[in-house]
């Protein structure tokens, strides 16, 4: 796995960057500064010493000594260390005392020219006869082109010591920045992460990190965050014991099961047999013309409460062996009608309305058709049993898109009694009834039932007002 960088290791490299980028910047506005500074200070010198030149030149005019043009240069020369060469040129152009040739543009008056050649900078300019010199000199001829050429060494000097010393100071100011940030970031962030983890990793451990404390952080955002990491550790284990608890719970009661439903299968067994023998009788004894009228009804009653046996047996054995779905095409409205013929007569019996509305668009779709009849008679029959004194229970059939799938939906209501509240999360637990001849069994498989077609259940209900049990179920036909 490859290593990572460290958040410190980042943040001073980019530290540097951006010290570096201020330090050139600085150094750079400095020496244009600079450079910019001592080009004036030339240029004002160069003034200076045009006007004294002007003078010398119009003063050799006077006394008529213009062949002293050397001494003036060497003059000049040896008193400003500014100067670096000057040249003077006549009217037409050629050098006085040289042989160079002056081919500049000349400049208008009392203005100084400037050309930069290769690394020096060189003024010149023009000096014009005057008013005053005209009575001997007549015409506003040149008298001379002066050329300068600046002395930069002690320029590029100047630069380069302040180049050193910029350099310099930088250099010290990042390493301190670097030093300064590197105890900053170990002190403040380094430490408080190094506690936490270390707190984690006790906790890993099955150990509360007791040992640790807030004060321990150097800064009040980890301080805060180390409190609140503590927060969610008490949470944790309080929910983690809490779940072993309910592990445990559901372990016993998963053991409790398995032995209800070795217990039930047998019993069931043993109960269906003679259950049908029983029921076997019975008919024969009821196609008997000489037997009374009242003992023949008395065995319809023994044949009735002998088919709700016979429910609580199929029931006791769907509990305990969980038959896998057997899925062919089937279509739910054609099942309800089914479903329907099964307990007419017991609704009508009951006083009971039954009314349906089914979507006559839904198509067949994968099913088992015998586990959703079960599932709709149990429901059903609840509902009839929910309404003593008689009702209405209305079946609802549509489809429902959920997360771009598509769903069979039915829902059946009923004018009922109701579900309290208080019971509401409990009615689909197995062995849980509020009737006194009831096995809690029949929700429980219903919702197995809907489990094995990966759809869902649920009940909506209020008291003494009625409830409605609905459920959906994938539409797939292959």
């Amino acid at each position: 796995m490859k290593k990572k960088s460290s958040v410190k290791r980042y943040f001073i490299f980019y530290e540097v960057i951006i010290v570096s980028f201020l330090c050139l910047s600085i150094v750079i506005v400095s020496i244009l500064t600079t450079r910019k500074f001592m080009n004036d200070l030339h240029i004002k010198e160069a003034k200076d010493f045009s006007l004294r030149i002007k003078g010398a030149v119009l003063k050799m005019m006077e006394t008529e000594e213009m062949e002293k043009f050397h001494t003036l240069k060497i003059a000049l020369l040896k008193e400003s260390k500014f100067l670096k060469e000057i040249k003077f040129f006549r009217e037409d152009g050629t050098e006085i005392g040289g042989e160079e040739k002056f081919e500049r543009t000349a400049c208008t008056d009392d203005e100084i020219c400037t050309v930069q050649k290769g690394s020096q900078t060189i003024f010149f300019y023009t000096i014009r006869n005057e008013e005053g010199c005209r009575k001997c000199h007549p015409g506003n001829r040149i008298l001379a082109h002066v050329e300068m050429v600046i002395n930069t060494s002690e320029l590029r000097a100047v630069l380069r010591k302040l180049t050193y010393l910029l350099v310099g100071v930088g250099g010290i100011f990042l390493l301190l920045l670097i030093l300064g940030t590197h105890a900053i970031f170990s002190a403040v962030i380094e430490k408080p992460i190094g506690k936490i983890m270390e707190a984690i990793k006790e906790y890993e451990n099955g150990l509360m990190p007791d040992n640790i404390k807030s004060e321990d952080m150097k800064s009040r955002e980890f301080s805060i965050l180390f409190e609140e990491m503590l927060l969610l550790f008490r949470k944790l284990e309080k929910v983690r014991k809490e779940l072993d608890e309910f592990y445990q719970q559901k372990m016993q009661r998963a053991d409790k099961l398995a032995t209800l439903g070795e217990l039930a299968s047998s019993v069931a067994h043993e109960i269906k047999n003679p259950l049908a023998g029983i029921n076997g009788v019975i008919q024969v004894l009821l196609k008997d013309d000489e037997i009374p009228y009242k003992a023949k009804e008395i065995l319809k009653e023994i044949l009735n409460l002998t088919a709700r046996l016979d429910r609580t047996v199929q029931n006791l054995l769907r509990f305990a062996k969980d038959t896998p779905a057997n899925f062919r095409l089937a279509n739910i409205n054609e099942l309800i009608k089914k479903t329907l013929l099964i307990i007419e007569q017991q609704a009508i019996t009951n006083k009971v309305i039954l009314q349906i509305q089914l979507n006559p668009s839904i198509p067949h779709s994968l099913m088992d058709e015998e586990q959703i009849q079960h599932l709709l008679l149990n429901i059903i029959l609840n509902a009839i049993q929910a309404m003593p004194d008689g009702g209405k229970i209305s079946i609802n059939t549509s489809l429902e898109e959920r997360d771009e799938n598509k769903y069979i939906k039915v829902s059946i209501s009923d004018t009922g009694v109701g579900i309290p509240k208080e019971i509401m999360n409990k009615i689909f637990d197995p062995f849980f009834t509020t009737r006194p001849h009831g096995t809690g069994l029949g929700l429980y498989i219903c919702k197995r039932i809907i489990k094995s077609h990966n759809g869902d259940i649920w009940v909506e209900s209020e008291e003494n007002k009625g409830s409605t049990f609905s459920f959906i179920i994938p539409l797939k036909n292959e």
